[in-house]
């Protein structure tokens, strides 16, 4: 915003403005070198092919050394520097990195027009990057004529150059290098949840509408999963992740819990590992918590909750919240008796909270042996006897078939009649028997 501000003002001499993404970059050097590259902007001015050779001088020796003013002149340093006098003068005579400094700044002091450096995301850095790019700003690169805006979250900054040690306090780190700082409020609420809401509908486009439980999702939406979502980066964050979930897995997941245990993944990865490792006690005994003794009950309990706090403390109630909805059964470790749960329709409905589709949601893939939930509707939607048969048979020789019976046992209301035909064809040529009558 205060970018495109300066590129449309009406003074007489335009800013230069520049955009530079530092996380782009892998390695410390690959930092420096595309930083100072950045450097060489588009717009005609006086000496600007000279201004290009002493930025890529001033990489190059910078890459093979440090060259801020209390860093004494190394081997590897004075060998970059006569590289780069010859580049520059054509001379082999030694220049100090000042030189290459004062090369830059007799032609940007020259300038008309201010060059105005936009650097964003620098928390998104690794540490050592981080600090690399802040001391280019304040030391290597402060060049005349040059203003510099740093976009990035100062508490995550903060933290970053304190765990480090590069300071005892971040914020007394940042003062040295930061003139003038100016604080964005928090985004609006409503604006944000329209642009996540936005996201999502984008996202829905590769969804089957016959998998969508829109009253579901609201239950997810509202019962904590928009409560993860603090800033437009966290939306953007969310909606890349959870557009290749289901991309990946589309029509064999119900995608309102891959979004529910991606919001999991993407913010409290902890919470998410606990859920990956903990199956059997998310999930509970087969025969039901509440029919456990009470130091049992209070033991699981224990544990889950241990586990929602080992994320961002400020979010421990929400992933509570959004667990309690996406796996109903923890409900139970606080309830007495038992309680009855909806398997078979859980399944049927390709949900996390099925033991059956569990282990789905984290490995993104269908267990050898199993039958996907494209088979499933396939066959379910043959029109011939004889193509269901023939289907069958195959699931035979694949070892397939008990686990496909298993699976029809969920569907016995609504088998369309051919299917039913074609079965009991089946079952008659290889003498098996059917678990439940068919209806």
């Amino acid at each position: 915003m205060v970018a495109d501000e300066l590129k449309g003002s009406s003074v007489s001499h335009k800013p230069i403005v520049i955009w530079f993404n530092p996380w782009h970059f892998k390695t410390t050097d690959d930092l420096i070198r595309a930083f100072f590259r950045a450097l060489h902007f588009k717009e005609s001015s006086s000496g600007k092919e000279q201004i290009g050779k002493a930025l890529d001088a001033l990489a190059f020796v910078a890459t093979v050394g440090d060259i801020t003013p209390a860093a004494p002149i190394t081997k590897s340093v004075a060998k970059g520097l006569k590289w780069a006098s010859k580049l520059l003068r054509g001379s082999a005579d030694t220049k100090s990195p000042d030189d290459l400094k004062n090369e830059v700044n007799k032609y940007l002091s020259k300038m008309e027009g201010r060059l105005i450096v936009v650097v964003d995301d620098i928390d998104r850095l690794e540490p050592d990057s981080l600090k690399t790019m802040l001391r280019m700003i304040r030391l290597t690169a402060s060049f005349d004529n040059t203003t510099y805006i740093l976009a990035f979250d100062q508490v995550v900054v903060d933290a970053m150059l304190r765990d480090s040690g590069r300071s005892s306090s971040g914020k007394d780190y940042l003062e040295k290098i930061i003139q003038v700082g100016f604080h964005l409020p928090p985004p609006d609420a409503s604006k944000l949840q329209r642009l996540l809401l936005e996201q999502v509908d984008s996202l829905l486009k590769s969804v089957h509408q016959d998998d969508w439980d829109d009253s579901y999702w609201q239950e997810v939406f509202l019962g904590g999963l928009r409560q993860f979502i603090k800033t437009p980066r966290d939306v953007v964050r969310f909606s890349n992740a959870a557009r290749l979930n289901l991309q990946f897995m589309n029509g064999e997941l119900n995608p309102v819990d891959q979004l529910g245990l991606e919001a999991i993944r993407t913010f409290a990865p902890k919470a998410y590992e606990f859920l990956r490792d903990n199956r059997d006690l998310v999930l509970g005994p087969v025969e039901n918590y509440g029919s456990a003794p009470a130091e049992d009950r209070e033991a699981v309990k224990s544990t889950i909750e241990q586990a929602w706090s080992k994320d961002d403390e400020q979010l421990e109630l929400h992933i509570q919240r959004l667990c309690r909805v996406l796996f109903p059964s923890i409900r139970r470790v606080d309830a007495s008796g038992t309680i009855g749960w909806p398997e078979a329709e859980w399944r049927v409905n390709r949900r996390i909270a099925s033991r059956d589709f569990y282990n789905r949601y984290f490995f993104l893939g269908v267990p050898e042996g199993e039958i996907t939930e494209s088979e499933l509707s396939t066959i379910l939607q043959l029109s011939d006897r004889d193509l269901v048969t023939n289907r069958l048979r195959q699931l035979i020789v694949e070892g397939r078939i008990s686990r496909f019976l298993e699976r029809l046992e969920d569907y016995t209301a609504t088998i369309p009649e051919p299917v039913i035909v074609g079965l009991g064809l089946f079952l008659a040529a290889v003498n098996l028997t059917w678990r439940e009558t068919i209806r």
